[in-house]
């Protein structure tokens, strides 16, 4: 695996961190948000190995307070460590909890069961349909909205792709189309598939394209709808 030592900074105090396989076009990403109320790792990477190498970026801001998931899959040994090295615990919607605690042994900050405020611009929007308590989050900025959307709303090469539990496949497609109402200029998925790498910059009308696109592919019906995306050409 490799990755940016520093992380790539994609906006003012906001950080991405990518771990990529040389040998296939997915990669895989972690956000730093740098915040005065104490800053936050979204989805720390999986492999701790790769993590580490950004340890100075951490301490260099203060460290990390809270280790923020957009869903239990996103749990792994890796948050072990943040928590050993900065006491930072773990962030998410108590309907993931059972997954979470399969996964990881680090200590929960706080389990939430609706919409909130996080910290001051940034804002948890419970959507069930990847699983029953994925929660996407809403960072505003002065200059760009970013939606942290995990894996339920994801880039692969020119479309977009949406995965949902087949379980909660109503529930799932109704919060994708939820979503188009919901403001925001760019998508920061934890991976993607392509040349591209975040931010993946939308238009309000690119929005609605890519999400009826995402559905379309989880439904099977032709995909009449914009298919690109914005973001870094590939």
């Amino acid at each position: 695996m490799q990755t940016s030592h520093s992380g790539k900074q994609i906006a003012s105090h906001l950080f991405c961190l990518v771990e990529e396989n040389p040998k296939t076009p997915l990669k895989h990403y972690s956000y730093f948000l740098i915040h005065p109320e104490g800053n936050i790792l979204l989805h720390p990477l999986k492999r701790t190995s790769v993590l580490k190498r950004h340890e100075a970026l951490f301490a260099e801001h203060g460290g990390i307070r809270l280790q923020m998931l957009t869903h239990g899959a996103e749990a792994s040994a890796s948050c072990e460590w943040i928590h050993q090295r900065f006491g930072a615990g773990l962030y998410f919607h108590s309907s993931d909890a059972p997954p979470v605690a399969r996964k990881t042994r680090c200590p929960v900050a706080y389990a939430f069961s609706s919409g909130h405020r996080v910290v001051d611009g940034l804002d948890a929007i419970p959507l069930s349909g990847h699983t029953l308590g994925f929660t996407a989050y809403k960072l505003s900025t002065s200059n760009a909205t970013f939606l942290f959307t995990g894996d339920f709303l994801t880039p692969t090469n020119d479309e977009w792709t949406a995965k949902v539990y087949k379980l909660l496949m109503q529930v799932g497609i109704a919060n994708l189309n939820a979503l188009k109402e919901v403001s925001f200029s760019a998508v920061l998925p934890n991976m993607s598939k392509g040349a591209a790498t975040p931010p993946f910059n939308l238009s309000e009308t690119e929005r609605s394209c890519a999400i009826d696109s995402a559905i379309a592919r989880l439904t099977k019906r032709p995909k009449e709808l914009g298919r690109r995306r914005g973001g870094d050409p590939p």
